[in-house]
This record gives structure tokens, sequence and C-alpha cells, in this order.
């Protein structure tokens, strides 16, 4: 079963109508963040980098990555964290975080320990990655992993500790500036 969340009511308009009839899926019109509150989400004209961090916006524009998209709209979301979510839906397996620069915010809002965490990371924006590795890993013991873009392919082998990690993504992002993709947190058990 997955659920999902999203802010956006047009995109929860589109993932509805395009999943309604799976029953394995659910969809909640929600942000996710580190408390239950009313924010504001800064909507782009590519609705997928809308985004609730004005940090990630600002530095992805500076580096060129999206400096022909605008965020010039807004709305008001209701936001609630992972932990209330928790008590309705249970522990999951696997949590994806993928909300343009607010993980560590989203992560906030976790206090248990998931077996598999995902987020995204974009090299403009590492240091909230950082936190997120660093916050994960109080939540228990955990390996991590990566891949590149959208390619889904570990880049290890072998599943680093929350230090190694951190130190293969500073090497990447030096020598790439727009790199981006998805760091995968495995909790041992």
């Amino acid at each position: 079963k997955v659920i999902g969340f999203e802010p956006q009511c047009d995109l929860c308009e589109h993932l509805y109508a395009h999943l309604k009839r799976n029953k394995n899926f659910s969809l909640e019109r929600t942000a996710l963040g580190a408390t239950s509150d009313i924010k504001e989400i800064k909507i782009s004209d590519a609705h997928v980098l809308s985004s609730m961090s004005d940090r990630w916006i600002q530095a992805t524009q500076e580096s060129g990555r999206f400096k022909s998209y605008n965020w010039d709209k807004t709305e008001k979301v209701k936001v609630t964290t992972l932990d209330e979510k928790i008590k309705v839906y249970g522990i999951p397996k696997y949590i994806k975080v993928d909300v343009e620069g607010y993980e560590y915010e989203v992560l906030k809002g976790l206090s248990v320990p998931v077996q598999n965490i995902s987020i995204e990371f974009t090299a403009e924006d590492i240091e909230n990655s950082y936190n997120c590795i660093d916050y994960i890993s109080m939540l228990g013991d955990f390996s991590f992993n990566y891949s590149t873009s959208e390619n889904l392919i570990l880049s290890n082998q072998k599943w680093k500790s929350k230090d190694d990690i951190k130190d293969h993504l500073e090497s990447l992002c030096v020598k790439e500036i727009k790199s981006w993709g998805d760091i995968y947190a495995k909790l041992i058990i």
C-alpha cells in the first residue's frame, strides 16, 4: 500500500485522476513538515519545482540550474508530520521524501526509525542533505548509499556510514556543481 502526500491542488487532481482505480494507493492533500501548521508553498511555473524552501529556490536559481523558472505564485497549505501519519497508518517500510529542499523539515516530523528512507539531494543545497543524514542517524543505526539523477542505480556496491556517505557526496558535488539524485538510508537491524 502506498500513501502519498501532496499539498498542491492541481497535482492532487492529476494524481487522483491517474491513480484513483488503484486500490493500493491513497492520497492526502497535505504537506509534511516539522510541525502541524498552515504554511506557504511557492508555486513554480514547472509544478514539480514548487517548494516550501526559499533557500533551495535561491540556491538552484543562482547556480543556473533553474534560472529560467519562476516561483511567482503561492498557496497556503495544511502541514502535518510523519509522526501524525504514522499514528493513522502505522510505521511504513519505506519513506520517500522528494520536496525540493524541504527534506530536513519533513524528517524533523519523524521520531521513530523506519526501515528505509530516501531523500532527494542537490549539490547547491548539500548542507540540507547533510542535516538529513545526521537526523536520520539520530533515529537509529543506518547505512547509506546514493544514486545520481534519476537512474536509481546505487553508486556504491557497499553501503556507507554517515561520515563516509557525506565524504562521497562532498567530492561528487565539488566535481559536478549541478549534480543531484537520491540518498538512501537503510536501517541496520
